[in-house]
């Protein structure tokens, strides 16, 4: 037996079941008498008047409401539990309002099956379409089919089936699904979202993309009110502009494009690549900083940068690395290693030479504190270096030592010249000194005021002495080769010419005055020169000698949990999330001060700018100020302010800002002609400032046995 009712509701079932039971029991007490003759009105009317609602909830759970349907119609033998909901169907549960076609309503399990033009609201921000639906009103969980989109503001969810458990607003699709915001567009195979935190987890071949970049990897979590990523598992981004990056574990925000990289990931770039234990990379500003075993190679201009902390401006070409420091500059045919606690890389675009239409670009490694350098060719140590790779020079500051083969070269400050793969020629002043070494008991000693070395092919081939000069040589019979006296003399200036790695002659310019020493009454006094010692234990011999120990073990606690607690304790040592979260506190700090050109007028009146606590030393880079000088508050102030690593650092143009030295500026340095003779390589002496005296003439290297004091000595 069925029935079937048009346009009928649930309510008005109600209505009519409630007003035949009236009707008959008015026709059962019609006409009986009055008790007591007073008229009494049966309980029944009063239910007529008022009717009661429907209940909303049994045993604690809401029941499904029907507000409407065109046609309601029950087949009691077929299924006695459904009624059949057609046209027009609205249903309600709790907060949710569906719409569809038609639906088969089950009272007795408070469920349905939806279908055609299913449409789901929940509250003002979640809507969810499909072409069928199958709901468990008990359990809150719907399962939905065909063309699923679901909405919240301006996240839209696409998938074919999808199921959305109402209770932990979590929605997830097992078989291939798109989530689309104003940001970015995710697939993948499986995926969840939860509609209240606005977290999505996305698993099996999962790609994001926008018009900036594309994300591939195997698990993502995803945050679509914040656009950012959350990454666990091996992870490729590739950007339109040629930047990659390759990470296992890591935060990226996808609209300002900032990001936390772990587990050694890997940045790559048009110029190079960055990694570390731990990264920070601002795609957008291009500006990229790494923790523990750094290694930044710059492969444009072939070098390549470690250290225990490494920051990268791309944009504005500086490189900065410290702790455990040191450079690789593959950028000729023998590779340079060079250390020191601070090494920085600088690249500058200069306007064009007069007569050019292309700007000069300059490129240059610069190097703070325990310098240490290795070539094949020259080894060197001091506490500054300065190297330009566009003329090959190099600038040695603080007591340097420069060596090349068997010559030392010593100065407040050297200038070398590398060409063709070898060095040059050299430059050491004031305080100046060259050591040549024969064996461990004979080397020959000069002091000057200033010291100009010529080296061919990579060994000394002449140098010119200026001022105060001072010298200490070995005599040798050449035939016999066995040296048989040692020469003590001062003079103004002197030229000293190399052939074959032994002395060949010298030109002595103004009064010389010397002492000839027989070889078996020096003592360690004559061979010795103060000023002019050799320091051969301080001599790198191997690149080794120069790339710092990072045998030690380093402390690293970069987890998910750690960074994500900034009072958490951090192991002791160097520890690169301590300086990240140290750094980029007093950098929101320096961005609410005013800038460095007015913080310079006002710091004067401002007693807290300097409570500010200092950076950390493996982040800090030198004042270019004299740190001996005690400085006013306005000038600490103004070095603070440019302590900061996202302040890129240009000194190279800068006169006010230029590395400390306590040299004199150079008089230049003249370069030799291309003729190997002896004689064509005397000319350079005479382009140089010499003495009123007459006309030097050449002698050999061994003057006679007895002193002699005239202006010119043979």
């Amino acid at each position: 037996m069925s029935y079937q009712f048009h346009s009928v509701t649930t309510t008005q079932r109600l209505l009519l079941t409630l007003s035949g039971l009236l009707a008959v029991a008015l026709l059962l007490f019609v006409g009986l008498p009055l008790w007591g003759g007073t008229a009494r009105l049966h309980p029944l009317r009063h239910v007529a008047d008022a009717p009661a609602p429907p209940p909303t909830m049994v045993g604690g759970k809401r029941l499904i409401i029907l507000d409407h349907a065109d046609v309601l119609s029950h087949d009691q033998d077929m299924h006695p539990d459904i009624v059949i909901l057609t046209g027009n169907v609205r249903l309600r549960h709790g907060s949710w309002i569906m719409t569809c076609d038609s639906a088969n309503l089950n009272e007795m399990t408070n469920s349905f099956d939806a279908f055609g033009h299913v449409q789901i609201l929940e509250g003002d921000s979640v809507s969810i379409t499909a072409g069928m639906m199958i709901y468990d009103g008990m359990a809150a969980l719907a399962e939905l089919h065909d063309n699923v989109i679901l909405t919240k503001n301006v996240t839209t969810l696409f998938t074919e089936s999808l199921y959305y458990d109402r209770n932990q607003k979590v929605a997830y699709y097992d078989n291939f699904g798109t989530l689309a915001d104003s940001v970015n567009t995710l697939t993948s195979i499986y995926g969840e979202y939860n509609t209240s935190s606005d977290e999505a987890l996305f698993q099996n071949q999962v790609h994001l993309e926008n018009d900036r970049f594309t994300l591939d990897t195997d698990i993502l979590h995803y945050n679509t009110a914040t656009s950012i990523c959350r990454i666990v598992s091996p992870t490729v981004i590739e950007t339109t502009d040629s930047v990659t990056i390759n990470t296992d574990r890591g935060f990226y925000n996808t609209d300002t494009e900032q990001s936390i990289l772990l587990d050694r990931s890997l940045v790559t770039h048009p110029d190079g690549t960055m990694t570390g234990d731990s990264i920070l990379y601002d795609k957008k500003r291009q500006i990229c900083q790494a923790y523990y075993d750094v290694v930044i190679d710059n492969q444009e201009d072939k070098a390549t940068y470690f250290g225990d902390y490494g920051y990268l401006d791309q944009g504005n070409g500086y490189t900065y690395a410290t702790g455990r420091a040191y450079v690789m500059d593959y950028s000729e045919e023998d590779t340079l290693y060079m250390s020191a606690e601070i090494m920085e890389g600088i690249k500058r675009n200069l306007p064009p030479p007069p007569g050019a239409t292309d700007s000069l670009e300059v490129k240059y490694t610069k190097g703070y504190h325990d310098v240490r350098l290795y070539r094949k060719d020259i080894q060197g140590i001091g506490d500054s270096v300065h190297y330009f790779s566009l003329d090959s020079l190099m600038k040695l500051f603080g007591n340097p030592i420069l060596w090349n083969d068997s010559t030392q070269l010593k100065g407040d400050t050297i200038y070398a010249h590398l060409a063709n793969d070898t060095i040059d020629h050299a430059f050491a002043w004031p305080n100046a000194s060259s050591v040549r070494w024969i064996d461990s008991v004979k080397q020959d000693r000069v002091k000057a005021d200033t010291i100009q070395a010529y080296f061919r092919e990579g060994t000394l081939d002449h140098a010119f002495y200026r001022s105060n000069v001072e010298s200490r040589y070995y005599l040798i019979q050449e035939k016999a080769k066995h040296y048989y006296a040692l020469a003590q003399v001062r003079n103004p200036q002197m030229d000293v010419y190399i052939v074959d790695d032994k002395l060949d002659h010298i030109l002595w310019h103004g009064k010389a005055e010397g002492t000839i020493h027989p070889i078996q009454d020096l003592t360690d006094e004559l061979r010795q020169m103060s000023g002019a010692e050799w320091h051969g234990d301080k001599r790198p011999l191997s690149p080794e000698d120069v790339i710092p120990d990072r045998t030690a073990p380093l402390i690293s606690t970069d987890s998910l949990s750690t960074l994500q607690d900034p009072n958490s304790k951090m192991g002791k040592g160097f520890d690169g999330l301590a300086a990240w979260q140290a750094f980029y506190k007093e950098y929101q700090q320096a961005l609410e001060k005013p800038k460095p050109a007015e913080a310079k007028k006002t710091a004067a009146a401002d007693t807290t700018a300097m409570a500010v606590e200092p950076l950390s030393v493996y982040i800090r880079r030198p004042l270019e100020s004299d740190t001996s000088s005690v400085q006013s508050l306005a000038d600490s102030l103004q070095s603070y302010m440019h302590l900061l690593p996202l302040h890129s650092w240009d000194s190279y143009l800068d006169r006010d800002n230029r590395a400390p030295s306590t040299t004199s500026p150079s008089i230049g340095i003249l370069r030799r002609s291309n003729s190997s003779d002896a004689s064509s390589r005397s000319d350079e002496s005479s382009k140089l400032p010499k003495a009123p005296t007459p006309k030097p003439t050449p002698v050999p290297a061994q003057p006679p046995t007895t002193p002699a004091e005239p202006t010119e000595s043979k």
